[in-house]
């Protein structure tokens, strides 16, 4: 069975602040985590990431830390989401 999700919202808890927030999961959003595509902070620098397929970061919203979201993880939400609703 192939399921189709356009987009889904996910929780994600700073280690840093400890501040839960929504994050929503889109088809680009999915993409860009394929490709690997990212930032890394170095002290007040951002600067792009060298590509590392299967892994993104996000900066969070209350702190401006980059946390890694990792493909396995997305995957691993989507499906437990998908196996409640069938």
């Amino acid at each position: 069975m192939v399921v189709v999700v356009d987009e889904y919202t996910m929780n994600f808890t700073c280690p840093h602040c400890s501040t839960t927030f929504p994050f929503k999961i889109t088809r680009d959003f999915m993409a860009q985590l394929v490709r690997g595509y990212g930032s890394t902070k170095l002290g007040l620098l951002v600067l792009p990431r060298v590509p590392s397929p299967g892994s993104t970061t996000i900066p969070y919203l209350s702190c401006g830390e980059l946390i890694e979201i990792k493909y396995e993880d997305v995957t691993r939400e989507l499906s437990k989401a998908i196996c409640k609703e069938h």
